[in-house]
């Protein structure tokens, strides 16, 4: 998930409260190449990436929803 979204942003990071959690997630980011989403998925449309994009989005108040 790193190499699709990054990493997460801070304000979530700073809800994590298990350090071998933070630890894990700065290791792995710097260990990760970024790869963009037209890179895994060439012949989606760009609205089918934009969807998939949101529906992958960290923040849970961010993510779309069916609502």
């Amino acid at each position: 998930m790193i190499s699709l979204l990054g990493m997460p942003q801070s304000h979530l990071l700073n809800n994590i409260s298990d350090p071998k959690i933070k630890n894990f997630l700065d290791l792995a980011y710097q260990k990760t190449l970024r790869v963009s989403w037209d890179t895994i998925f060439p012949d989606l449309t760009e609205d089918a990436l934009d969807l998939l994009k949101r529906l992958l989005e960290y923040d849970p108040e961010m993510r779309i929803s069916a609502e």
